[in-house]
């Protein structure tokens, strides 16, 4: 994976700053290049293809919707999570001390073991 130098400062002491990796990347994949993947791949057709990840992402969207966690295999585990405010008691608490919902995907330990093999290299500006 190609990386560049960034500085950031010091939130604390603007004078100061110090120098992070940052991630070069390549692109985006959306879901034509996943559907032309498949068909690389597969022996899925290219309509196929196509009908089977608009029936994927719609599955997961309407699953975490229901509240249920999406686990795929060698990727990771998508889920709902929110935040709310307290209350000082259970009677007290309802739908309105939800402040905001969240899309979690925590990766699989197979996913994080082969990120965690990534060489980098540094390019020059």
């Amino acid at each position: 994976m190609k990386y560049r130098p960034i500085e950031k400062k010091n939130p604390q002491d603007r004078s100061q700053s110090k120098f992070y990796v940052q991630p070069v990347r390549g692109g985006t994949w959306g879901r034509k290049e996943i559907e032309t993947y498949l068909v690389e791949k597969t022996a899925l057709s290219k309509a196929e293809a196509r009908g089977v990840t608009i029936t994927l992402v719609d599955f997961i969207k309407e699953e975490l919707l229901k509240g249920n966690a999406i686990k795929v295999e060698g990727l990771g585990t998508f889920s709902i999570r929110v935040k709310s405010e307290g209350s000082d008691t259970a009677e007290e608490v309802t739908a309105k001390n939800v402040k905001s919902v969240i899309i979690s995907f925590r990766s699989d330990s197979e996913l994080r073991e082969e990120v965690s093999k990534i060489k980098f290299k540094k390019i020059s500006d």
